[in-house]
């Protein structure tokens, strides 16, 4: 087969010979959903005063996101709710802590993640 021309539309792909239509393919859709739980890093990092945190959500979930000192203790909770399915993000004002290294820890269900911040001053 000749294929004389081809358009693309939001959801398929059309493939023409003359004015004949020979093949037609309808496209998955896209989802805009995360398929895993995910944490991101803060963003700026490193920081001073204040930075956010974003995360992915599979399913609805109970999370609870906090941040943590280089002893693990607790310094800091940025959330403690249900959520919805998707991305969220959370905001850390730190303008009364110190210099340092944080990490920051989202807890939803059996998920457990991790990542690093530095504040500076």
């Amino acid at each position: 087969m000749d294929v004389l021309g081809a358009s693309r539309g939001a959801d398929e792909i059309t493939w023409w010979e003359s004015d004949l239509i020979v093949e037609h393919i309808e496209e998955p859709p896209h989802s805009d959903l995360p398929g895993e739980f995910t944490l991101h890093d803060a963003f700026p990092n490193p920081f001073n005063a204040a930075t956010s945190i974003s995360f992915g959500l599979p399913n609805r979930s109970t999370v609870r996101i906090n941040v943590l000192d280089l002893y693990g203790r607790t310094v800091a909770t940025l959330a403690d709710r249900t959520y919805e399915t998707g991305f969220h993000s959370v905001t850390w004002d730190a303008t009364a802590f110190s210099t340092g290294i944080y990490l920051v820890r989202l807890e939803a269900g059996e998920v457990v993640r991790t990542v690093k911040m530095t504040l500076i001053r």
